[in-house]
């Protein structure tokens, strides 16, 4: 709207000034009456009334039309002069118009470099947004992740702790049926023991016992050193069945002569006795040897 109101404006100074370089053209001469007034004499001295004053209608006559006479031809300085204001004028309207259409692409070009400068803010703020929006996710996901690894973590340790729990209650299980099967195995044991050591201070202990020595004696072939009153204790490895494993004299009161004969006899006595009673039974069993007793 104000390019349209600047444009009408100077169209109309326009039609201005070219009025005001219009040539006047002459006004009509004004009529002029002339007329001589002269002085009548007294005819007579006796003054005479004058007759009533009579309106008399003057029969008005139409004006004769007169016509304007032609402006009278500029001379050539004249012409000049108005060639020279023509050009003049056409040169400041030329200017005028080159002047608005400078000023309208001026106007233009600001009006781009705003739209730009706006078009720029407005990407901008939206890659701010954008970017904080981006921002906002990212810390929300971090929340989230950081609570999930808590949750998770938690979750760890709860479960830790009842694995714990449990591992505590199985191990205190466990103890509890070692301590069972100890006292059960301690309880056997000595009831073993007891029953091996009655066994052992029974008849059938000092008949099996006896018949161990009669076995070994019999397989005795005694040396030339052999005395009378031989007391010697051997130790004896066997298996279930009897079977002597291996044989050894701990202690002796005869020479080694009789020591090697006394390992010979039990060697040769093998497989010993069993006793019937299974308490009496050893893997490793010592007894007193005394061929005379």
């Amino acid at each position: 709207m104000l390019l349209a109101l600047l444009l009408h404006a100077a169209v109309l100074g326009s039609f201005l000034v070219a009025f005001e370089f219009r040539p006047r053209e002459p006004s009509a001469p004004p009529l002029v009456i002339q007329a001589t007034l002269t002085s009548i004499p007294d005819v007579v001295s006796v003054p005479v009334e004058p007759p009533p004053e009579t309106e008399i209608e003057e029969e008005s006559q139409p004006e004769p039309e007169t016509l304007p006479e032609p402006p009278p031809e500029p001379d050539v300085e004249d012409r000049r002069r108005l060639e020279a204001e023509k050009l003049e004028q056409e040169r400041l309207i030329e200017q005028r118009r080159l002047d608005e259409q400078k000023r309208r692409e001026e106007e233009a070009e600001r009006k781009r470099l705003e739209e730009e400068a706006e078009q720029k803010r407005r990407e901008e703020e939206a890659a701010e947004r954008r970017r904080q929006e981006e921002a906002e996710r990212k810390r929300r996901e971090e929340e989230e992740r950081k609570r999930r690894e808590e949750e998770e973590l938690e979750e760890k340790r709860r479960q830790a702790e009842l694995e714990r729990q449990r591992q505590v209650e199985a191990q205190r299980a466990e103890n509890e049926r070692r301590r069972r099967e100890d006292e059960e195995i301690r309880a056997a044991v000595l009831a073993d023991e007891l029953a091996r050591e009655e066994a052992r201070n029974s008849d059938e202990m000092a008949a099996y016992m006896f018949a161990l020595r009669q076995r070994v004696v019999r397989n005795w072939s005694p040396p030339a050193s052999a005395t009378d009153g031989l007391n010697c204790e051997v130790r004896v490895r066997q298996t279930p069945a009897g079977e002597v494993l291996d044989v050894r004299v701990l202690s002796c009161n005869g020479d080694a002569a009789v020591e090697r004969s006394i390992e010979a006899a039990v060697r040769r006595a093998s497989p010993l006795p069993v006793p019937q009673n299974s308490l009496l039974f050893e893997p490793t069993i010592r007894f007193i040897f005394r061929p005379d007793g």
